[in-house]
């Protein structure tokens, strides 16, 4: 009998302070994604950015960072592969001549690790050396995780799209939460 109430304290001991652990850890998450950034785009000019695709506004974010010459090319990564050239530039059509000069596609990431991946070969094999990585203001903790696993010579700078904070979901929210986790405890275990 004692036995087991010392082991039924100690797993409730062990839950709570995962819980705990939890809670601090997603106070730390929304800490991230609701401070401001101090970056400052005005004074310097970026060799590229690149646009993980996913929600509304990214893509138009990263073609407005092009039209006003803050970077001289641009990747948007993790195109769905049904989706062609031709409809993207039909969305975007008053800048049909960026996507002639400036802009590629890249088509075969599906995930944020895939899109770090692929985007660093891309900067690799055209010589650039800063640059701007564009996504929604949930979304870049875990995509400075993943992008920190392959970018260590090159200047990363990390911007939010056009995203309105108020109508983030907190199911949205949560569920970016877990797979940050996921991320964080891959990383933490060298996978």
């Amino acid at each position: 009998m004692m036995l087991d109430k010392i082991k039924n304290k100690r797993v409730l001991v062990v839950i709570i302070s995962l819980f705990l652990l939890f809670l601090i850890y997603f106070s730390y998450y929304l800490y991230q994604i609701y401070t401001p950034s101090k970056t400052n785009l005005d004074n310097n000019n970026y060799d590229a950015a690149i646009v993980l695709t996913g929600d509304q506004f990214r893509i138009q974010k990263g073609i407005s960072l092009l039209r006003d010459n803050k970077v001289n090319r641009l990747l948007i990564s993790g195109v769905n592969k049904r989706i062609t050239k031709k409809s993207i530039i039909a969305k975007f059509s008053d800048s049909e001549d960026l996507f002639n000069c400036c802009i590629d596609l890249e088509m075969i990431s599906t995930n944020t690790f895939e899109n770090a991946k692929e985007s660093y070969m891309w900067t690799r094999g055209n010589k650039l050396n800063s640059i701007i990585v564009v996504s929604s203001f949930y979304h870049l903790p875990r995509a400075k995780l993943e992008f920190g696993r392959f970018y260590k010579d090159k200047s990363l700078i990390f911007v939010s799209a056009n995203d309105n904070l108020m109508k983030t979901s907190l199911k949205k929210l949560f569920i970016e939460y877990i797979k940050y986790i996921r991320t964080s405890l891959s990383i933490l275990i060298g996978l």
